[in-house]
């Protein structure tokens, strides 16, 4: 074994510069200066451009991607992406990276970012990229980047960063075992996101476009259904309109007098390694709760702070800055703590309304748009729990509620079934990326 930046590798592994496993000259490349590219250049359709928001886990998010016209995209062309080009976030996360695939080729890169461009005759660019999320690696990036305020790479720093070479096969077969969970972990997140999108269609049919069955089995409102009006609009009979303060449990409110959770935010020696889950926004994705990646605390810490506790089967929003992510809180044994970014809903009598319409209602298009319109602008974007509580909902019959709890209870148990699976792949992915990467594991 020999010693190198990371660690011990096996003697017979090579230590090389980056730039000179790159291809040359456009080996590792700055995006586009502020002053070739501008927000306002964006259009509605076009070819997407990275920027950081966009850098996954080693995947790029295809959410919410800004387009750029066909002429600047030929003006800009020195920026575009091949199959295999490596992106890293050049200020703030600087190790965050994510692998360029097949389908993402032609696309751009923003000027917060860097492109690694492998030689695929040296190094195979996939496992370039799982080094790259060595944490070792990712700790020195860290430590080497510059800047008083804000962390920052640069060509030259990322060009003279050491990597570890095993032979171009063994390489392949690294990449191999690493790319196969991955594999696994998107298919499991692409079949959440079908089911997610099979239970909101399903909710907006019933309860925004009131085409519920009708008492022949007919949708209700292009079947001649009688609708009356209400404050929020033509409803159909029957029906009424509620604040969502009257249907959950009041102790939300028993934070502070104003209805807010405490403002101050755990210290990092707050932080520890076997404590309560400490929920942020960045924890409720793809309206999933990730249990697996979020920090610890104590629980005096947290009364210290006056933030929420949530438990199983509580609805989570986040209402500030990033507003209007939900999840239901999985079952739990114990409780989690909530940061002042995120609210929890307790269910007051499930005979009045469940979770999982609670949750769909906060997902549809026609409750985040509610959010936008209730927002206080101040510094940030911010809505407080006064104002979540005297949001007014359509209402429906509860023996309606509860025919779509029994439909779509299944696929709430399914994603978190198939989400409980991914923490466990991400688990084993990142217990053996190390060791493959320094040879304790061999292949």
């Amino acid at each position: 074994m020999k010693n190198t930046t990371y660690g011990k590798i096996p003697t017979e592994w090579e230590i090389s510069l980056l730039k000179d496993a790159c291809i040359k000259k456009s080996g590792v490349q700055t995006g586009p200066f502020g002053s070739q590219l501008h927000q306002k250049d964006y259009k509605q359709v076009g070819t997407p451009i990275i920027t950081v928001e966009h850098l996954g886990e080693n995947r790029i998010i295809h959410e919410n991607l800004p387009l750029v016209s066909d002429e600047d995209l030929d003006r800009l062309n020195r920026y575009t992406l091949k199959e295999g080009d490596i992106v890293f976030s050049r200020v703030g996360s600087v190790d965050r990276r994510s692998f360029v695939k097949k389908y993402e080729e032609g696309w751009l890169f923003s000027g917060r970012c860097l492109r690694v461009r492998p030689n695929p005759k040296i190094v195979d660019p996939s496992y370039l990229s799982w080094f790259f999320g060595h944490p070792n690696f990712k700790e020195y990036i860290r430590r080497i980047a510059v800047g008083a305020t804000m962390p920052s790479l640069n060509t030259n720093l990322l060009e003279s960063v050491e990597i570890i070479l095993p032979s171009l096969n063994e390489q392949k077969k690294i990449a191999s075992i690493l790319d196969s969970l991955n594999e696994k972990i998107e298919l499991n997140r692409q079949m959440n996101s079908t089911l997610e999108q099979i239970a909101q269609a399903l909710f907006k049919r019933w309860f925004i476009d009131f085409e519920f069955p009708d008492e022949n089995g007919n949708p209700y409102r292009s079947s001649g259904g009688r609708m009356v009006d209400s404050e929020l609009g033509e409803i159909p009979e029957g029906w009424g309109v509620i604040s969502i303060g009257k249907l959950i449990e009041r102790d939300i409110l028993e934070k502070n007098q104003d209805g807010n959770h405490g403002e101050k935010h755990p210290k990092s020696e707050d932080f520890i390694d076997c404590g309560i889950p400490f929920i942020v926004a960045a924890d409720l994705e793809n309206n999933l709760l990730d249990l697996g990646n979020c920090k610890h605390i104590r629980k005096e810490t947290a009364e210290s702070l006056r933030v929420g506790f949530a438990k199983g089967n509580d609805v989570l929003l986040t209402h500030k800055a990033t507003m209007g992510r939900v999840v239901i809180v999985p079952p739990l044994d114990g409780f989690i703590v909530l940061s002042p970014q995120v609210t929890y809903f307790r269910i007051k009598d499930e005979k009045l309304v469940s979770k999982e319409f609670l949750y769909y209602t906060f997902t549809s298009n026609y409750f985040q748009n509610i959010l936008s319109s209730y927002s206080e602008q101040s510094t940030r974007k911010y809505l407080s729990i006064l104002n979540q509580r005297k949001i007014k909902l359509v209402y429906p019959p509860c023996n309606l509620i509860l025919e779509f709890t029994e439909r779509v209870q299944n696929i709430t148990q399914l994603k978190h079934s198939i989400h409980s699976e991914n923490v466990n792949l991400k688990e084993i992915r990142d217990i053996l990326l190390p060791k493959l990467m320094s040879g304790k594991i061999r292949v």
